[in-house]
């Protein structure tokens, strides 16, 4: 990922603000179930 990039958004009027992304890990209560577990 780029550290310490600018990012802008356009708004309807054409005037532009900076804004902020970040990103975390998600962990699921229940694991997804894998392909094939339990088929029969």
């Amino acid at each position: 990922m780029g550290v310490g990039l600018e990012l802008t958004a356009r708004r309807k009027d054409g005037s532009e603000i900076a804004v902020k992304i970040s990103l975390s890990p998600v962990y699921p209560k229940y694991p997804a179930p894998t392909e094939g577990a339990g088929a029969k």
